[in-house]
């Protein structure tokens, strides 16, 4: 709604939760299709076989794309959507993650006083993985690259890439209310709206992620009063991956084990995110109008 002639800000009954998911909300999902190809080193197989093609100036989506239909050819292996499928349900997520979804809902809403509460993925794993994971049925929206399927719905090609640096563009789109989900989209996301009619304010929005793919979106709602939260998955104890990747506008509130269970610092954090952003819809509530 629009607050022309008030003193208070404009109230919109809505906060976002939007989540990176590849080592954020679960190990990664191409790291689980190699396993399924028969790749026991998947990092050693980034070196040898996609970061050449990546420095060779392949968008790095298309190249991991054409280089499993490579790993499949040689094996004389089919790519289905159903074998996609299995590898999605094989995706075993954090410790505590289908527990903190429906709680960040029920959190949110109560400190909000009642609102409209989102949970999204934004990511640039494949959504035909996420889609099958036991994650998928506690989320609002998957958005992320996707994949072409030919007779007997087998895999052809990468037709959808998210890369890193649109994550923030695609999380402007969804606080605007634009399409997100056809050819080209989302598209117009700087053009002005007024406030009042937004899907969500970027500063009602929390969002998760893990390394320097993310720092964009950090950047956006540090710039515009959301949170933003990092997982660390390093491990051994290894420092964060992203660390000496940072900028001070992309800084987080808080960085954290991807440990999700109740006590665990990243509950822990979450859920204080989600009482901030409630008390802040409730005082808006309040002032509504005025």
């Amino acid at each position: 709604m629009s607050n022309g002639g008030t003193a208070t800000r404009g109230f919109i009954d809505r906060i976002v939760f939007a989540f990176d998911f590849d080592r954020t909300l679960s190990e990664g999902t191409f790291e689980a299709l190699l396993g399924r190809l028969g790749v026991e080193d998947a990092q050693q197989w980034r070196k040898d076989q996609l970061m050449p093609l990546v420095e060779d100036g392949w968008d790095e989506i298309l190249a991991k794309g054409w280089l499993m239909a490579k790993l499949a050819r040689e094996q004389d292996l089919t790519i289905t959507k159903s074998w996609l499928e299995d590898a999605g349900r094989s995706l075993d997520p954090y410790p505590g993650v289908l527990d903190i979804l429906p709680a960040l809902r029920a959190r949110a809403r109560d400190a909000a006083g009642g609102a409209d509460i989102e949970l999204h993925v934004v990511s640039s794993g494949f959504v035909d993985i996420i889609c099958a994971t036991p994650v998928a049925d506690l989320l609002d929206g998957i958005w992320g690259s996707s994949m072409h399927f030919g007779e007997g719905d087998r895999f052809l090609a990468v037709k959808r890439t998210l890369i890193h640096s649109e994550k923030a563009r695609y999380l402007l789109a969804l606080a605007k209310g634009l399409d997100i989900a056809g050819a080209n989209e989302p598209q117009d996301v700087h053009r002005d709206k007024p406030p009042g009619e937004w899907h969500v304010p970027l500063d009602q929005i929390v969002y998760v992620g893990d390394g320097a793919s993310d720092l964009d979106a950090f950047n956006l709602l540090h710039d515009n009063g959301g949170i933003a939260v990092a997982v660390n998955a390093s491990e051994h104890g290894e420092p964060w991956q992203a660390g000496e990747h940072m900028f001070d506008a992309a800084r987080v509130e808080n960085l954290a084990p991807p440990d999700f269970r109740e006590g665990r610092e990243m509950h822990q954090s979450l859920m204080l995110a989600a009482e901030i952003i409630g008390k802040k819809v409730a005082l808006r509530r309040l002032g509504e109008g005025e």
